[in-house]
């Protein structure tokens, strides 16, 4: 564990100092050299036999980050597990069992804000549910998969679903295009699977963000709240299943 003093992320996706953990797909190895190179520590996703061939490495399909300490993993995920309890996790397991086939795979794929949920409440896992005071329920199974978080309340994607959800509510949200993000064994990938928060104003991307059509769009959408983008390597994007901040530095 990096020497510097480190806190947990008080607030899930939406770190305030530099972030010093992530949890990542194995997978990942580029971004995971990228994220290394810059200081940060990355907890491995493992490969869960319970979950199809392009998503079983995925962190966003393996565990949710609630805020603090507290944090679900599949039950399936034992080595996930372990690596969170040494590093103080609580670590919540989820109760339903997981099967490959949708809507039985989505257990945790949850978008967390607060104490708000953006979820399909009919695929999540009960006890998540439990979890949260509001719920902001959306038909969209891959719920995480399909958000990137920019702020507070600001968020990107490209779910129809989803983005006519938020307009009722106080989340400012951006629609983006479908596709131009590549996920293995899939048509397209989506927006929250291949990017991740690594500081209060930076959004970093596992590929490069000028190859999606709307990336004026989005870097604009960013500077509306004090976001920057960061390509993490030259490549297309790729859904790599996320980039979950989970700890920060402190301010000493």
């Amino acid at each position: 564990m990096d020497s510097s003093p480190i806190k947990f992320v008080e607030y899930a996706n939406l770190p305030t100092n530099k972030v010093t953990h992530v949890i990542i797909s194995q997978c990942a190895n580029s971004i995971i050299h990228s994220l290394n190179s810059i200081g940060i520590n990355t907890i491995l996703a493992e490969k869960c036999n319970f979950l199809n061939e392009a998503e079983c490495h995925h962190a966003d399909m393996q565990c949710v980050h609630l805020g603090n300490n507290e944090i679900f993993v599949l039950s399936e995920c034992n080595n996930l597990k372990r690596q969170l309890e040494d590093l103080k996790f609580n670590v919540y397991t989820t109760q339903k069992r997981l099967k490959k086939n949708y809507p039985h795979n989505v257990l945790l794929n949850a978008c967390i804000l607060g104490d708000t949920i953006i979820c399909n409440p009919d695929t999540v896992d009960k006890e998540l549910l439990q979890k949260h005071r509001k719920v902001i329920s959306v038909k969209q199974g891959y719920c995480r998969c399909s958000i990137a978080v920019v702020s507070q309340n600001a968020v990107i994607t490209a779910d129809e679903g989803i983005y006519r959800s938020l307009k009722n509510s106080d989340i400012d949200c951006l629609k983006i295009s479908t596709g131009n993000i590549e996920l293995p064994g899939f048509d397209y990938g989506f927006i929250g699977g291949c990017c991740g928060k690594l500081s209060k104003d930076i959004l970093a991307f596992s590929g490069k963000l000028e190859s999606h059509p709307n990336s004026d769009n989005i870097k604009a959408f960013l500077r509306n709240y004090n976001v920057y983008s960061e390509n993490l390597n030259n490549e297309k994007l790729i859904d790599i299943g996320g980039i979950l901040p989970v700890m920060e530095g402190k301010i000493v």
